[in-house]
Parts: structure tokens; sequence; C-alpha cells
């Protein structure tokens, strides 16, 4: 604190107590305390020092206006009450400890957000069953693709897509039980799941109010409800224009001089050399992917412009006109720098899936790992460039294990089943708000 604060601070003292003094004069000539009132006084204040509570009221309501310490950070106002005799004001002491659990709170928080978009699942559980009112609060984390997104621990986790997958048949078809209830692979794999059995700690037990609040907070995340709005003309149109720029770069590349650099993939690594107009392609499609601004509700990122991009490089026409073959150079472009770029900016559950292998997610029904290390590779998913030599959507993209032509097929089915087990799951998890139950089970 400054020598003038140091100073405005005793000349506060001194007010205080000429004002005090006037105050306890005009109180013992109109109403003598009883003995309740003085045992009261004594226990806010010792013998050497006046009765500073008739002033609390007038300093705490008008702090803001008051000439006594108005002026005063807050963190100053916290350090007088401790070294003056604002410490002696039982009053004055809450918004001390106000400010302590508000601090403490946004530490918590901001931990919280950035497990839920980082896909660290046992460790935001640990935080939320140490303070499970955090489910309440909303902020701000930023993802492993740069995305600033706003809102609760919930809204983020169902933003992201990171809910437990919908058993399906062998025609990609929800497989229901007895009762008629979607069943599901694995009930402690989501992170959305595992966060709204928690809303009913945040409440202590009151289920209705529970409930209230996972309603509101899906209807903010999804406006009208998971089917409205992914239905909605807003996302229409952007998955529309997700659509066209993907088409644009393909385009682009067909038309395009793109050789090896030392004239072939074996000798260049996979390596390409592009001209100019393709690569002001790239780069506008870089760009178009590239966040912009606070997402504030719906999904995160639209995963079907990654199954439509592995669509797009199996497509058998395309496929040929590229080169035919996996390492022919038009090819290589197009899985390295297109598809690959694509994958940058999956949400943290998708790219652990890519991670632990979606043979292994999808065919074996491997519950998620949480891993960011590739299985069969020393190389991480995130975060990304970890290796400044080896970067996603430029030296590789994740995951091509294919057979016979293009090498994208199994990767594209698996992928199309992961994400309709994801979006009948969040369809279902939005749809079933009275059930709060770690089992888990949506109705059908």
């Amino acid at each position: 604190m400054s020598a003038t604060r140091k100073e405005s601070a005793a000349n506060i003292r001194k007010k205080m107590r000429l004002t005090e003094a006037k105050c306890k004069l005009n109180r013992e000539i109109d109403s003598p305390r009883d003995s309740n009132t003085l045992n009261q006084s004594s226990s806010a204040s010792t013998n050497s020092e006046p009765d500073l509570l008739p002033l609390l009221g007038n300093i705490l309501k008008n702090s803001k206006e008051s000439p006594f310490y108005g002026y005063l950070t807050l963190s100053e106002k916290v350090q007088l009450a401790r070294h003056s005799q604002f410490s002696k004001l039982p009053g004055y002491q809450v918004p001390a400890k106000i400010t302590s659990h508000n601090f403490n709170l946004k530490v918590q928080l901001k931990q919280l957000l950035g497990y839920v978009v980082r896909g660290e699942k046992t460790k935001a559980e640990k935080l939320i069953k140490e303070n499970p009112k955090l489910l309440l609060e909303k902020g701000i984390a930023e993802d492993y693709s740069g995305r600033l997104i706003e809102g609760t621990a919930y809204q983020m986790a169902l933003g992201a897509g990171d809910v437990n997958r919908a058993k399906l048949d062998e025609d990609n078809k929800p497989v229901l039980d007895e009762k008629g209830y979607i069943q599901i692979l694995h009930p402690d794999e989501g992170m959305a799941e595992m966060i709204k059995g928690h809303f009913i700690d945040a409440f202590n037990q009151d289920e209705k109010a529970a409930n209230s609040e996972i309603d509101k907070q899906q209807e903010g995340q999804f406006p009208g409800g998971y089917e409205v709005y992914i239905n909605s003309r807003e996302v229409k149109e952007r998955r529309g224009n997700d659509m066209k720029a993907l088409r644009e770069v393909i385009d682009a590349i067909a038309v395009a001089d793109v050789r090896f650099i030392n004239g072939n993939y074996n000798n260049s690594n996979g390596e390409v050399k592009v001209d100019a107009k393709c690569a002001d392609a790239l780069k506008k499609f870089r760009d178009y992917l590239r966040p912009k601004g606070i997402i504030r509700r719906g999904e995160h990122f639209n995963v079907e412009l990654l199954v439509e991009a592995f669509n797009l490089y199996d497509d058998e026409k395309r496929y040929n006109a590229f080169g035919g073959t996996w390492d022919s150079v038009k090819n290589v472009l197009m899985w390295r720098k297109m598809v690959g770029y694509i994958q940058r900016y999956l949400p943290a559950c998708y790219a652990q899936a890519f991670s632990q292998g979606l043979y292994y997610v999808v065919d074996a029904n491997e519950k998620l790992d949480r891993r960011f290390k590739f299985r069969h590779d020393n190389a991480y998913f995130f975060p990304l460039d970890s290796d400044p030599l080896s970067r996603m959507g430029y030296e590789y993209a994740a995951w091509r294990r294919g057979s016979g032509g293009a090498g994208g097929n199994h990767a594209r089915s698996r992928l199309e089943t992961y994400v309709k087990q994801k979006h009948l799951s969040i369809e279902c998890l939005c749809r079933s708000i009275p059930i709060i139950t770690r089992r888990n089970i949506y109705a059908g």
C-alpha cells in the first residue's frame, strides 16, 4: 500500500473514532443500553478501543460511495481488516470470507472446465466430488484446438460430444432391452453422464431442483432440444458452409501442379510441393477451420466434416483421378493436409478414440481409456505439434489402415459408427431429464 493510502487509513480510524464518540453520546442520552447490548458490544471490541458496530451498517452498505475507504481495492480492504480496528467488526469480515471463497471457487472452476474440455474425466470427477456446487457455475475454457468455450461443465461435455455410446446392431440401429430402453456399451465412459449424476449432490439430494437445473443447462446448450437444434437453420447453414469449404479445397487439389519434393514418396517421405493457387486454397481452408470468437452453445465442432472428408477420400472415382494409390502425390496431399488438418479440431474425446484406435473402440467395443498417445506409435494426438518435425495436418493424419484401394475406408465406416453412437446418446440423454442415476439407462 502506498504512503498516501497508509495516511488515508490513519485518517479513516480517526474519523471513525470521532463519529463513534458522537454516536455513543447520543445513544447514552436517548436510551441507556441494557445488559444484553453491553455483552454483545464487549465481544466485538476491547476495553481500550471504541465500539465501532454502529458504523458497520452504513460502511458495508455504502462501501462504493464511502469517503472512508471506497477508493481502496478489494485486497487493500482485506489487509485493512487484518491490521486495523476493522478486524473488530464481525460484519466486515464477511466480505473477506466471501472474497476468499470466490477466489477458490474461480480457481476450482477453471481447473474443472479445463479437465472437461481436455477429456480428463478422472480429474474432473475428483474435483466435482470435492465441490459439487461447481456444476452450477459458468466459465470460459480453452481446449486443445484453441477453441474458447463458455458454459458450465455439463454444457461443455455435451458440446464436445463426450457422452456414453449407444449400442448398435449389425444394421447400425440401436439395441433395446425388454423395457424399450436403449442399451449402452460402457455406463461409466461419458463425461456428461458422470457430471449429470452429481447434480443431485449439488442440491443436497433435492431431486426436483437438480432436474430443473439439468433441464435449464441442456436447454441453454441445445435450444429447443438436441433434435430441434441439430435440424435448425443455423446448424444446417453452418454445416453447408463446412462442406462447401471442403469441396473447394479438393477441387483446387484436382487441378493443381503437385509434386513430391525429391521425385517420389519414399525419397521425400511424403513431402510435397504445390503451386501458388493450391497453396492459397489450402491456406483459405485452414483459415476457415481456425476458431473464431467464443462458443456458447451447440456442438463445439462439426465432426460430420471429418466423416465427409473420409467419404471423399474414399470415393473411387476421385481416388483414381488423384493417382489411384495411397502414395500417389495428390492422395498423399489430400490425406495429410486436408484430412489431417480437420483432425486438429476434433474434441478431446474423439481424439482419444483415434489415439486408442477406432478398430479397438468401435469393432472391439473397448472402453475409452482417455489416452492421447497413439496405440502403436510414440507420437501424441494432443497437445498439437508436440513434435515440431511431425505435425498433424502437415506431415501426417491420424490412422490410415485400409485394404486394397482407398486407405480411408475402414476409418470412414468406423468413424460413422462412432459418431452415430454418440449423437444417439446425446439425443437420449437430453430427453431423459427426470432420470438422475449413475446407471445411465436412456429412455427409448
